[in-house]
């Protein structure tokens, strides 16, 4: 029975004691924190992104959704070489010609600004 427990106790040294005394059972209990936390962290940051990756841009846009979806086509039809501000102006200058859709979605933009 002796022989069996001192065989026990040198296996469970072996385990807390790698690499000739560098790992205590303190430092791997630490070590497991870290790496719990560090795990924890990288799930819940991946979730907040994975949240916010349906989120338009700040100040909206046709690009992302923005509640422009709408004038997708048009934006295509009469303004695919511009962009930025210069297609924003080139919307406005046809402004006519567009679908009754996205003249609904830019009056409702235009209402909430």
């Amino acid at each position: 029975m002796e022989a069996d427990e001192e065989v026990m106790r040198a296996g469970a040294a072996e385990c807390l004691d790698w690499n000739g005394g560098g790992i205590t059972k303190r430092k791997l209990s630490m070590k497991l924190r870290i790496l719990i936390a560090t795990a924890l962290l990288t799930a819940m940051t991946g979730a907040a992104f994975a949240q916010g990756a349906g989120t338009p841009p700040a100040g909206g846009g046709m690009a992302a959704g923005g509640g422009m979806a709408a004038c997708r086509d048009d934006a295509q039809k009469f303004c695919a070489d511009k962009t930025g501000p210069d297609r924003r102006t080139c919307m406005e200058a046809n402004k006519d010609k567009l679908s009754d859709a996205c003249k609904a979605a830019r009056a409702s933009r235009a209402a909430g600004q």
